[in-house]
């Protein structure tokens, strides 16, 4: 007999996992550098020349220490890479000369003994009148550092010639120079103002001998604006970028409130 062949059924396909169609949202872009729309590199760092002197026959200074503190501050500062630092030791007048030109420092830093209102050089004092000279022969620079005893008196003269002078008016220890240039340098590397610098410089003073604080002294130009000192940076690594005018922006607002 026959038997009635009924249909097999067909195989399953295999399972699929379902898959959603909604994706992930792509990550969002790195934040663009301020400098990538400009066409120009970075500004080039600000120069700090510091020039020391110590004579023989004078009493020896740690100046090797306080080099190495203004150069561990700027180097743990924010903006370590715009102020870079130079040095001259043992300076006379031609030697004094031939830093300034080859360097063309923003900030001039003297170290060392004060005599008579001058900066005690190897072999002679500095006349106030021939430093003002070779001063107004420096284009780019911002500010003086007299870091010298007694060195105050012909500060204000100076100011005919560069924007911002820091002097002492009384004798100083050593420790505590070290100490007002190690905070004054840190405070720059930090993008502030010569003006915080010169008090943050001068708290820094205070703690290391607090009967010298009032020692430093900070003369401006007299042609500056009225905000003084305060208000004025080196100008090297405080630039922001260019902010893209769209002009059509506002020429839509006009359509819109003509329509």
């Amino acid at each position: 007999c026959r038997t009635a062949l009924t249909p097999r059924p067909s195989p399953r396909p295999p399972h699929r996992a379902r898959t959603s169609t909604t994706s992930a949202p792509p990550p969002p872009p790195p934040p663009a550098s301020p400098w990538a729309g400009r066409r120009e590199p970075p500004p080039p760092p600000a120069r700090v020349l510091l020039v020391a002197a110590n004579p023989a026959e004078t009493v020896r200074l740690r100046l090797d220490a306080e080099a190495a503190a203004i150069d561990a501050a700027l180097r743990a500062s924010e903006h370590r890479d715009a102020l870079q630092l130079r040095t001259a030791w043992a300076v006379d007048l031609d030697r004094l000369l031939d830093a300034c030109l080859r360097h063309g420092p923003h900030v001039l830093q003297f170290s060392g003994h004060g005599e008579d209102g001058g900066a005690r050089l190897e072999g002679a004092v500095l006349d106030p009148a021939v430093l003002g000279d070779i001063l107004a022969e420096l284009p780019d620079l911002r500010c003086v550092v007299l870091n010298a005893c007694e060195s105050d008196a012909h500060a204000r003269a100076l100011t005919r010639h560069v924007p911002c002078v820091v002097a002492m008016h009384r004798p100083v220890s050593d420790a505590g120079a070290q100490a007002f240039a190690s905070a004054f340098y840190r405070a720059l590397g930090y993008g502030r103002s010569l003006g915080v610098a010169f008090r943050l410089g001068r708290a820094a003073l205070g703690g290391v001998s607090p009967g010298e604080r009032e020692t430093p002294r900070l003369h401006a130009a007299e042609d500056l604006p009225r905000r003084g000192p305060r208000r004025r940076h080196l100008g090297r690594y405080r630039r922001r970028p260019p902010v893209h005018h769209r002009p059509d922006r506002h020429r839509s607002r006009r359509l819109r409130r003509v329509q």
